[in-house]
């Protein structure tokens, strides 16, 4: 039998928001997650993941890497940020290196420190034009939130990188398959375009069918694309 408590701490769970930086989506996801939460009581627990270890395991490629949707990303995230009021700049490489960044964001800190730390690299990348990829930029980032000066020697540790690694593994074994994506409750939310569904659901409201959902679980594949 669910007690009040329980059902209380079962609505109190934190969001997983998990995220790499390379991702313009995920910028404009992280501007409106926060609030989101904010209206469901939830809190937001940031996830550093490796966007292309989840493209690795699921044999895909990232839409920076595919010259066309490469020439759409571009549009539509400026739509997007028009839209939602957000600044967003080019980046100084599309797809660029992140994983200094990811590495950054999974050493130990504070709960604010971190959401600073998340704030400014994601900045840094889509709104200001700077070289995150560059450790000299990352190490001025990490002055500026309060870290210390031995931030990016910590990140480089073997325990850091190990959790970036498990991060991702656990990601890839819940089915995560891009980012930016939004765990929570055992529901899976991917995508910023994603985010009024999730507050649908924080809210009560948003059902589906479970016979239905079943059904497409077990529907075969009737066809698949030569050499695929």
């Amino acid at each position: 039998m669910t007690t009040t408590r329980d059902a209380w701490q079962i609505r109190a769970r934190p969001m997983q928001f998990l995220f790499d930086f390379l991702s313009p989506y995920a910028y404009l996801a992280w501007s409106r997650i926060h609030d989101v939460a904010a209206r469901a009581g939830r809190e937001v627990e940031p996830v550093p993941v490796v966007f292309a270890g989840l493209l690795g395991a699921h044999g895909t490629r990232g839409p920076a890497e595919i010259d066309a949707k490469r020439r759409y990303l571009a549009r539509d995230v400026l739509r997007i940020a028009s839209a939602w009021d957000v600044p967003m700049a080019a980046p100084r490489a599309l797809p660029f290196r992140s994983l200094g960044a990811l590495r950054l964001a999974s050493i130990d800190m504070d709960r604010a420190t971190r959401r600073a730390l998340i704030d400014r690299v994601f900045a840094g990348a889509w709104a200001r034009g700077e070289d995150v990829a560059d450790p000299e930029t990352l190490a001025v980032i990490a002055r500026e939130v309060g870290l210390g000066a031995d931030a990016l020697a910590r990140a480089e540790s073997l325990e850091v990188k190990a959790s970036l690694r498990r991060a991702t593994d656990d990601a890839i074994a819940a089915g995560v398959f891009g980012v930016p994506t939004i765990l929570v409750d055992g529901e899976m939310f991917w995508g910023c375009d994603s985010l009024p569904h999730l507050e649908r659901f924080l809210a009560g409201e948003l059902a589906v069918d479970p016979e239905v959902l079943a059904a497409f679980d077990v529907v075969p594949v009737g066809a698949r694309r030569s050499g695929a």
